[in-house]
């Protein structure tokens, strides 16, 4: 667990120092994940977005995307920006990380004595506050902590509770048993309530003084005396940040409530999908901003009009490898894949260059594409069709399956290497398995190749011949190699209770590596490498601890390095012997896949934050990041010092940031644009930092020239 911990320190800090090489060019790829919170400052200029791994900060009145944190949270008390606007702090494990927001930068790292939730900051911006068995002060200026107030467990409950600032020198604690009002001045305790019964929403109204509390009915009380104000048969509401206002929702509509009289003023359209109580109301400036996943709307609540959106412009590329189709070629070097809705995308990741084909008719999980990219064969229920997507032409408009096409073995839908065959597997209920089965495309003629109960870690060789995975069924795990063509089975080891998380095929197709705990449960794993033909043990690994860390994993064609692929966007390495040789993160959620050229001398990942990350995989050196749009076949390539690369339209998507003032791209243009940079990184050519000075007036207009892939 010491390990684990570290290991987690050793990535945060890393992860912070790859943000901070950006040279300030932003893409704005906006959210991937679930926003969790958003908080607006109190000057009303500046918006911050937050999901579980980054926070995003916008501009209020042009929605433009602003500065990137790389930190962020699922809980709604552990993230809070300085009443002046300019710092915003986040509470973690072992640490209170603060940031500039003129600027961007990590301001400190204080760590921390005592582990706890919640964080606010004084009024005066002097000290944050955390709660941890008591009150804990963080001084901004010299980081050393202090612990103010020091109760039992059962005062300071952390489940669900809530830290409020009131005034200079007090605060409010708020757990599911009481309330309590600290004069942390005088460290002392001036009143305390006691609930009756445990409501199930408990919500500070800042501006009124009010505590609103539900359990069988809404009840507004007052902070100081705990005496009701005003009583609801039932509701839930959010609170205005900065007016005494709120929103109450009685199961039915939306309305806006003055909260010195509880009159309603105004009753809200509601919005399809956005949910007006996990969002954030600005009474002052009539305004709510609400989130429907990774997307934040602004609804004037006068007019009940949305008049705003701070939306991603990249394309996004799939929460999974299991729900969303995606395939890379490794002889073609393409990537084909699909985005939102039904875009289908096909990338080259030898010559860098995007191609958005016709959207499907049909987006299912169950299509394959064919080497070349511009065939695909799709599955759905008991029908599929093939299809050329340049030509739009069926080359088998009808197929019937006698069985429905199995939802669970995405892996194993795919085209022959030659592209003449189509391979798809379909679920017997009556027989209660699995059949992989192959259909011409010259013929129409379909044939079953291989029968087994259902398959976990699936790895296709990229000849397309033969098939690796862990059939699994009831007291039966075994790992296995089939050989497509004929059906047979080349491999087969029983692996009893043992979890397998990854399998390969050697390029030459003599091995094989399986990555496996031995005893059941345990997070001790190994990796094992097998001779394929006569079932041998050649070599295993000194075992490694997975901690339920590690997402996936990938391995070079060779087996000279095994990939690692963290749950938050973490890449760790392995050698032959078994041994770490670095660990980064440069993704800032989990990652779907990791996959390599070829020769092995780069690495791709592709990433649920919407990114194609490009490495040089011996050293974990980062090449740059890949982004995608999908409005058309525009793409950019940055490398980490703010360099770019890519279609004049998603160029003209990109602009510098200094001081939170967003400067046209041409100031800049001369230093940062680097024609054939892709290609220019993979054969080795080093660039230093760029150090930008900013002219008053642009040096250049921007004349694009696509250079020669």
């Amino acid at each position: 667990m010491k390990h684990y911990l570290l290991l987690s320190v050793l990535i945060f800090i890393y992860s912070r120092s790859l943000f901070a090489q950006t040279g300030n060019i932003i893409v704005p790829n906006g959210h991937a994940l679930k926003v969790e919170m958003i908080i607006p400052d109190n000057q009303h200029k500046y918006l911050y977005t937050i999901e579980r791994s980054k926070t995003i900060m916008w501009d209020v009145k042009t929605q433009s995307q602003l500065y990137t944190f790389p930190i962020g949270t699922t809980d709604k008390q552990n993230a809070t920006v300085s009443n002046d606007g300019k710092k915003i702090a986040f509470n973690n494990k072992t640490s209170v990380d603060c940031y500039s927001t003129v600027n961007g930068k990590l301001l400190f790292s204080a760590k921390k004595q005592f582990y706890g939730s919640c964080i606010k900051f004084s009024k005066d911006d002097t000290k944050i506050f955390t709660m941890s068995f008591g009150i804990i002060a963080i001084d901004v200026a010299s980081q050393q902590e202090t612990q103010l107030i020091k109760t039992d467990y059962t005062q300071f409950d952390d489940n669900g509770a809530t830290l409020n600032v009131l005034d200079e020198n007090h605060v409010v604690l708020i757990n599911k048993i009481s309330w309590q009002v600290w004069n942390i001045a005088e460290k002392k305790m001036d009143f305390k309530y006691t609930f009756d019964t445990e409501p199930y929403t408990r919500v500070y109204l800042p501006s009124l003084k009010y505590i609103a509390t539900k359990a069988d009915k809404l009840e507004f009380r007052d902070i100081y005396t705990g005496k009701v104000v005003k009583t609801f048969p039932f509701g839930q509401l959010a609170p205005s940040s900065n007016s005494k206002e709120f929103i109450l929702y009685n199961g039915d509509t939306y309305t806006i409530y003055n909260g010195e009289n509880f009159t309603a003023t105004q009753k809200l359209k509601e919005i399809k999908d956005f949910n007006y109580l996990e969002g954030t109301f600005s009474g002052n400036t009539n305004t709510f901003y609400a989130a429907n996943y990774s997307d934040i709307i602004a609804i004037n609540t006068k007019t009940n009009t949305v008049d705003k959106g701070f939306k991603r412009q990249v394309a996004y590329l799939g929460v999974s490898d299991i729900f969303n189709s995606m395939e890379y070629n490794y002889h073609s070097g393409i990537l084909n894949i699909m985005t939102d809705d039904s875009v289908y995308k096909s990338i080259s990741l030898t010559k860098l260059f995007a191609f958005r084909h016709k959207p499907l008719p049909i987006n299912t999980d169950m299509t394959t594409f064919s080497p070349t990219g511009d065939t695909i064969a799709v599955f759905y229920e008991q029908k599929g069709y093939i299809k050329n997507v340049a030509t739009g032409k069926f080359i088998q408009p009808a197929i019937k399956l006698a069985d429905e096409a199995s939802i669970t073995e995405r892996a194993n839908f795919f085209f022959s290497k030659d592209g003449t065959q189509v391979y798809y597997t379909t679920f017997s209920t009556t027989k209660q398995q699995n059949n992989l089965n192959r259909i011409s495309l010259r013929t129409g003629i379909s044939e079953q190749v291989i029968s087994f109960k259902s398959t976990q870690a699936v790895s296709l060789h990229p000849d397309k011949d033969l098939l690796a995975g862990i059939e699994k069924g009831y007291q039966y795990t075994h790992a296995k190699v089939w050989d497509v063509t004929t059906g047979k089975v080349l491999f087969d080891k029983n692996m009893g209770e043992q979890k397998c998380d990854f399998i390969s095929i050697s390029n030459d197709k003599q091995k094989l590596m399986l990555v496996h705990n031995i005893v059941p449960d345990s997070y001790d794993f190994y990796e094992d490498i097998y001779e394929i033909a006569t079932g041998n043990l050649i070599s295993t690994s000194a075992k490694f601890s997975n901690l339920g860390y590690y997402k996936s994993y990938d391995c070079t064609p060779d087996f000279s390095m095994l990939i690692k692929c963290g749950n938050f966007g973490s890449i760790t390495a392995m050698n032959d012997e078994g041994k770490d040789i670095y660990t980064n993160n440069a993704h800032t959620s989990s990652i779907r896949r990791a996959f390599f050229s070829p020769d092995s001398k780069i690495m791709f990942t592709i990433s649920t934050d919407q990114t194609i990350k490009v490495w040089e995989p011996k050293k974990g050196k980062l090449l740059g990041t890949l982004y995608l749009f999908n409005d058309g076949n525009d793409y950019v390539f940055v490398d980490q010092y703010g360099r770019f690369d890519g279609t004049e339209g998603g160029i003209k998507r990109m602009y510098y940031l200094k001081d939170r003032k967003k400067i046209p791209l041409d100031v800049v243009y001369e230093k940062f644009y680097t024609p054939n940079l892709y290609q220019r990184l993979v054969n080795g050519e080093i660039f230093d930092p760029i150090d930008v000075v900013i002219n008053a007036s642009p040096l250049v207009k921007i004349s694009y020239s696509e250079a020669t892939r």
